[in-house]
């Protein structure tokens, strides 16, 4: 969310990664990380920086599109739904496939 909403800013601005990165005197790498979700981190003072050439609020880097939290909350419902008619037995095997599957992002 974070490095999603940090590069969408910048292309909204118009400016390239390579750009933004010296107008805030970071590396273009680190950026390319926080905007791939690849640095979890980042340092207040680089948040700030980041902001302001971005004209945007830091709290605005950690908003969630609301359609993507609409269809999430559908997605849970659709799932509950679901789950709620299986078997003890069933709903251990779709806890097993979710942890496998957390497995296989990390």
């Amino acid at each position: 969310m974070l490095g999603d909403n940090i590069k969408k800013f910048r292309i909204e601005k118009g400016l390239s990664l390579n750009k933004l990165a010296k107008m805030c005197d970071i590396s273009p790498s680190y950026l390319s990380d926080l905007e791939n979700n690849k640095s979890y981190n980042p340092s207040t003072e680089k948040l700030n920086k980041l902001a302001e050439q971005l004209n945007v609020r830091i709290e605005d880097f950690y908003k969630t599109n609301p359609d993507e939290i609409d269809q999430l909350e559908e997605d849970m419902k659709l799932l509950y739904s679901k789950a709620k008619k299986l078997s003890k037995s069933k709903i251990k095997k779709m806890l097993d496939m979710i942890d496998q599957l957390e497995k296989e992002e990390d």
